[in-house]
């Protein structure tokens, strides 16, 4: 088994919404794998939480953020380990060290299907990993006008999905792999908001 220590540390003025903030692992490889969470839930900017009891293995490093919170980083003995994965092997003990910031980067954009807004469609987000081998994604409900909205991420690139709901003939994805040519790729600056523009829902662009 191995362990992790997790040092979260926060902007000044800004402890107590990193409260509010967790962080977790989930074991890659074939299967349906939890995730294990540890929630910043501490008076204290700097508290040292504990994964412990960890299974030898390589683990993808899940966030949930805030609005005005994001990651920056997440070191693991001196390596970013931010949108990359977490190899624990027997008998480790390290410190995993997560830094936050106010300098965050919003995703906006709206559903459409046949040129209308798709009310309450799925989205879904690709934050780590890549299609065929998804580390993060998060998923989220467009509004009754198609819109969404999914602030508090780290500046980078991500790949974003829609499709309708409840739709019987078409349920969403097995596995984003099979869609990643159907993507809507965005560049997310920090302190602005990245527009994707119209993304078009999977069963238009032939998605069966």
């Amino acid at each position: 088994m191995g362990q992790i220590e997790l040092a979260v540390h926060a902007p000044p003025g800004f402890e107590k919404e990193a409260r509010q903030i967790s962080i977790g692992l989930r074991l890659t490889g074939p299967g349906d794998h939890e995730t294990l969470w540890q929630a910043v839930d501490s008076d204290q900017p700097r508290k040292a939480l504990d994964f412990s009891n960890l299974l030898p293995g390589t683990y993808w490093l899940r966030t949930l953020t805030t609005e005005s919170l994001c990651v920056e980083s997440a070191t693991l003995v001196g390596q970013e380990v931010l949108h990359r994965t977490v190899i624990v092997t027997p008998g480790m003990t390290v410190r995993l060290d997560t830094t936050l910031s106010t300098h965050c980067a919003t995703i906006e954009g709206r559903v459409v299907s046949q040129n209308q807004p798709a009310a309450l469609a799925h989205v879904a987000v690709l934050l780590s990993g890549t299609a065929k081998s998804p580390g993060d994604v998060f998923l989220l409900s467009a509004g009754k006008d198609g819109s969404f909205s999914l602030p508090g991420l780290p500046p980078g690139n991500y790949l974003v999905w829609a499709w309708r709901r409840d739709n019987p003939a078409y349920p969403g994805p097995a596995n984003l792999g099979e869609v990643e040519a159907l993507a809507t790729p965005v560049t997310a600056a920090a302190d602005r908001p990245a527009q994707t523009g119209a993304v078009r829902v999977l069963e238009d662009l032939g998605a069966k």
